[in-house]
């Protein structure tokens, strides 16, 4: 009798249809691996990377750190949100912030006006396409920087991932 009552069931769950999200093997995109100088980043991220200031030369010098957004198990319309964070001790320091797309277009930006301003810069959110490249771009606007005086007033640099989508 219970083996009757398995089969109306087994019969059901072979016969449901797939979920139209559903990703099928066929689906999954891997991403190429990143150019020389580019750092994988998965979804849910979150990184404190190491940055030394750029020298002092107001609106000239900046550090670019590269990363490509790798959701695997993924689709390539899948993607992911990216935002940043950078903070200092010296108020009089001015740096500035910037998101940009693998083309190094500006995709956001935090220009705040310090000493005004609190010591800190954020960039948020904008949605990355699965396998994409994309840079953080800590500019030195008016700012002392140098190796020097990173011991005094270091820069603290954070990079966020959001979840899949």
């Amino acid at each position: 009798m219970r083996r009757l009552m398995l089969v109306p069931v087994l019969a059901l769950i072979v016969l449901a249809p797939a979920s139209a999200n559903a990703q099928t093997p066929d689906d999954l995109v891997v991403c190429d691996a990143p150019p020389e100088g580019y750092t994988k980043v998965g979804p849910g991220a979150s990184l404190t990377p190491e940055v030394a200031s750029p020298q002092f030369e107001p609106s000239a010098t900046f550090t670019d750190l590269n990363y490509q957004l790798d959701l695997y198990p993924a689709k390539a319309t899948n993607k992911a949100s990216v935002s940043s964070s950078l903070s200092w001790q010296i108020a009089a320091n001015d740096w500035d912030l910037f998101l940009l797309d693998q083309n190094g277009d500006e995709l956001g930006g935090s220009e705040g006006f310090q000493p005004l301003d609190p010591p800190s810069e954020f960039v948020g959110g904008p949605n990355i396409l699965h396998c994409k490249l994309f840079t953080i771009r800590v500019l030195n606007f008016q700012a002392v920087g140098g190796p020097a005086v990173d011991a005094v007033d270091p820069l603290a640099l954070a990079v966020t991932t959001g979840n899949m989508k």
